[in-house]
């Protein structure tokens, strides 16, 4: 069968440039492209399947899994729950290491597997908090305690201005 002639189902570069329904996939060396250069539009890929199936991303080093990109295999109610988003580590031999990203559909809530390591940064090194823009974070290894800015000035956990 003719690399035009796939439509659906795993789809396997032959030559450098291949067209499937419209679209062109190209090989050059280890890079694999998707679209049209001078597409004036958005483009995408899709990954499909029966819902309450996961559809992953796998990143591999040689044969074994690094990373998997991708949505869980959990149930789809109808009310936007289920089909969340996960990053999840692989050890050196392919097993499960973690989940450290996940992203629930229905809500936006991102949880992480490990607290979120903010900047230390030395008070004279900290960017100007205009800059930095209102909600960031980090920590003033100066001062020894974590600042906020508001967009005008960087507090404290009390609102000082610091």
């Amino acid at each position: 069968m003719a690399a035009e002639d796939h439509k659906t189902g795993s789809y396997a570069l032959v030559g450098t440039h291949n067209h499937v329904q419209g679209n062109t996939f190209s090989r050059s060396g280890n890079s694999f492209s998707i679209g049209y250069k001078d597409l004036a539009a958005d483009t995408g890929m899709n990954i499909s399947a029966a819902p309450g199936v996961a559809k992953n991303i796998n990143l591999l080093s040689g044969t074994s899994a690094r990373w998997i990109i991708g949505m869980d295999n959990s149930a789809e109610s109808g009310t936007n729950v289920g089909g969340d988003f996960l990053f999840k580590s692989r050890a050196d031999d392919g097993s499960a290491l973690m989940t450290p990203l996940a992203i629930t559909r229905s809500t936006g809530r991102v949880a992480f597997a490990y607290p979120i390591k903010v900047p230390a940064l030395a008070t004279a090194s900290r960017p100007a908090a205009f800059t930095a823009g209102a909600g960031a974070h980090m920590f003033d290894s100066t001062l020894g305690k974590p600042i906020w800015s508001n967009g005008s000035v960087w507090v404290d956990a009390t609102g000082a201005t610091v």
